[in-house]
């Protein structure tokens, strides 16, 4: 993803601190529905500030995972949410395409369908 994907509404910074203050508790999912705008849009709005844009270098970042030691893989929708805790060790790349960690964590990439 790169800058020119995302096209940001100018008002949408303000909008998101102001909410952020009367709703200090709401969740950026929550909010980005009453805002009426997706979490990304939200999130591109504080790049820079709290708020990193990766780069599409999968293999390089999930390599250095293991250096954040324990962590929470959080995965949700809107009808269930999935914590599970543990390090990403091991990675295991196979071909440009798939990318794997088994273990605590079990989690697979595709990495044509991230970029």
């Amino acid at each position: 993803m790169n800058d020119t994907t995302i096209n940001i509404n100018s008002g949408l910074k303000e909008r998101w601190e102001t909410f952020k203050n009367l709703n200090p508790n709401k969740r950026i999912k929550d909010a980005a529905e009453e805002l009426e705008v997706s979490e990304l849009e939200l999130l591109s709005t504080m790049c820079g500030d709290s708020v990193i844009r990766l780069q599409p270098r999968f293999k390089e970042i999930l390599t250095e995972i293991k250096s954040l030691g324990k962590v929470m893989a959080l995965t949700r929708n809107e009808y269930c949410v999935h914590e599970v805790k543990g390090v990403y060790k091991n990675p295991i790349f196979k071909d440009d395409n798939l990318g794997l960690f088994l273990g605590e964590i079990d989690l697979r990439f595709f990495f044509k369908s991230l970029a």
